[in-house]
């Protein structure tokens, strides 16, 4: 089993040493509750090592848009022509549900300066011998456009010249098109996306990205869709 022995972070020649200080605090801080030796919260008069005060610092004013202060810390100047790609490559922010993605995309699309480019997928269920002749009358293409899916985009999807993307599919690996490699929307026409790989071991490399075919299977849905 390999364990870390330096935290990367803090060597970074590009931190103050008041930023690597604050980043050693908050680091020590996340270990300490890792390593259950934070128990300052009690829950009906007992003990309970599973809640943690969090310090105000880390707090959000419940009045703000907690969205919007989380992208202006992370996407500092965001609206700016001509943002480098390093700039993405350094940032990101993680979340569980595909409707606050949705959200979060949408806001910082919307900060960028560039015009919107939407996308629309074409939507169908896979059709077998045993399925009811008239299954487009009772799941029609206006439903199946509504619903979300893990790991599978949006029946739209918005655009710009410039936004950062992550690929959702293995499409090429050894040119470096895989789950989870980020690239830079470089330019977008009809039926293609051209971006630029921004992680990985082909970084700096134009790539092109095409429409793909592929199906969904879910237990939520009676059918597979295309």
């Amino acid at each position: 089993m390999l364990t870390l022995k330096e935290n990367m972070c803090l060597s970074a020649d590009k931190l103050g040493q008041d930023e690597k200080k604050e980043l050693r605090e908050f680091t020590d801080w996340i270990l300490s509750i890792k390593n259950g030796e934070i128990f300052d919260l009690t829950f009906q008069g007992e003990w309970n090592a599973s809640l943690v005060k969090i310090p105000s610092a880390l707090l959000l004013d419940p009045g703000i848009n907690p969205i919007a202060i989380i992208m202006s810390v992370i996407y500092p100047g965001i609206d700016n022509d001509n943002i480098e790609a390093s700039y993405f490559r350094e940032r990101a922010i993680v979340t569980l549900k595909n409707d606050i993605i949705n959200e979060i995309n949408n806001l910082i699309l919307d900060c960028l300066p560039k015009v919107k480019c939407i996308y629309l997928s074409i939507n169908n269920i896979c059709k077998s011998f045993g399925d009811n002749k008239n299954i487009d009358l009772l799941y029609p293409v206006k439903f199946i456009n509504q619903l979300n899916f893990n790991n599978v985009s949006s029946y739209a999807l918005s655009l710009k010249i410039e936004t950062p993307i992550i690929l959702l599919r293995n499409i090429n690996p050894l040119a470096g098109l895989c789950n989870g490699t980020r690239l830079i929307v470089t330019q977008l026409v009809e039926r293609v996306i051209e971006a630029q790989i921004i992680t990985g071991s082909n970084i700096g490399s134009y790539v092109f990205i095409l429409g793909i075919v592929f199906s969904i299977n879910d237990g939520r849905c009676p059918f597979t869709i295309k």
